[in-house]
């Protein structure tokens, strides 16, 4: 399994209801993954807003995202891969 680290900039396709939020699919590298599993998410406080981590899944990747409330910015900072 590789491991690599980054912080690029995303497109998510999410879903929002209340404070939750659900990463579907993510569009990296002019490819789209279907996320099948949101693995761990975590909140921390950043400033005057709040930022979202996500630890999500396909069938063969681990990818952490981040969600800047702030700026309504996702970025992928982590892949793991077969």
């Amino acid at each position: 399994m590789t491991h690599q680290k980054y912080n690029d900039p995303v497109d998510v396709l999410a879903s929002f209801c209340g404070t939750k939020a659900v990463p579907h699919a993510i569009k990296w590298n002019k490819r789209r993954y279907n996320v099948d599993k949101v693995n761990l998410v975590h909140v921390a406080q950043e400033g005057m807003g709040k930022v979202f981590y996500f630890s999500v899944s396909d069938k063969l990747n681990f990818f952490k995202l981040r969600f800047d409330t702030n700026n309504l910015e996702w970025r992928l900072l982590e892949l793991y891969s077969e």
